[in-house]
């Protein structure tokens, strides 16, 4: 279930944008679990992808009062759990653009 990004095919290339309910596009736990998948199932077909937010938002980063609840070993889970979202980013199989309004 998609809860934080929405992915399109547009013009040869795969557009993921952030979105959520407020428009900050935060990071929170769930999110950064769903777009590792995402980025992993994207990878099969390896087409440029373009990751956006919208016009005020990429991202605001992590949710920082969801992160204030954590203990120390679940908020070093979540920091693997983002760098392991970054990593399968650095090492897509096409080009990854990241197109930030402002």
């Amino acid at each position: 279930m998609k809860t934080c990004f929405e992915v399109q095919a547009k013009d040869g290339v795969r557009v993921l944008r952030l979105c959520s309910a407020d428009g900050t596009n935060r990071l929170t736990r769930v999110c950064v679990l769903e777009l590792s998948a995402a980025m992993r199932e994207l990878a099969r077909d390896a087409r440029p992808l373009i990751i956006t937010g919208n016009d005020k938002f990429f991202s605001a980063g992590a949710d920082l009062q969801e992160i204030a609840a954590v203990t120390g070993p679940e908020a070093l889970e979540f920091s693997r759990t983002g760098q392991e979202l970054m990593n399968t980013i650095a090492g897509f199989p096409a080009a990854v653009c990241a197109v930030i309004h402002g």
